[in-house]
């Protein structure tokens, strides 16, 4: 009696080769292929919400001041997470030179990457801009010590973000060295 083909092992070894070579596929093209999407789909979106964020922020009245300070607060981790994606940057364009799709994935990157950047960067300055501006013009002594101290406590973030995009400037040059 013979065994049914999906009993022997010569059936088994195929299969787990090629499932590997899907997983290691998809672990190569992941992070290209996401970075495509996003930059076709989400930084759209980004970009709406940060002209949005300008409009409010171009004539605003002490209170949309406020309102900045308090809900748009740089975050050093979007920072950080930029950096990352500067970081595999090279071994990315370089998958999607290996599949073909590299100036897609080029177009797709200098959007979200450059633009992101230049989004937080652009949130980033404003904020500390009002925070110094605010401190400076509160009349009840009460809030003005709230944003002094606000102030202060931010400090160091503004010195870990200023490093980060010291570190984005330099991933981003070391790129574009690439290319060449």
């Amino acid at each position: 009696m013979k065994k049914p083909f999906y009993k022997l092992k010569r059936f088994y070894i195929p299969c787990i080769i090629i499932i590997i070579i899907f997983a290691v596929l998809a672990k190569l093209l992941y992070s290209p292929l996401y970075t495509i999407y996003w930059g076709m789909y989400h930084y759209p979106k980004v970009q709406l919400e940060f002209k949005n964020f300008e409009k409010m922020t171009l004539n605003p009245s002490p209170k949309d001041m406020i309102k900045i300070v308090n809900d748009y607060q740089p975050k050093l981790e979007d920072f950080k997470d930029l950096n990352v994606k500067m970081q595999k940057a090279i071994f990315d364009f370089k998958v999607a030179k290996l599949f073909g799709f590299e100036d897609r994935y080029f177009e797709a990157f200098i959007k979200s990457c450059a633009g992101n950047f230049f989004v937080l960067h652009g949130k980033e300055q404003i904020y500390f801009n009002y925070l110094n501006f605010i401190s400076g013009i509160n009349s009840t002594s009460n809030e003005k010590q709230k944003y002094l101290n606000l102030r202060a406590s931010t400090r160091d973030l503004e010195r870990q973000i200023f490093e980060e995009k010291l570190k984005f400037i330099k991933h981003y040059e070391e790129f574009y060295d690439y290319l060449e």
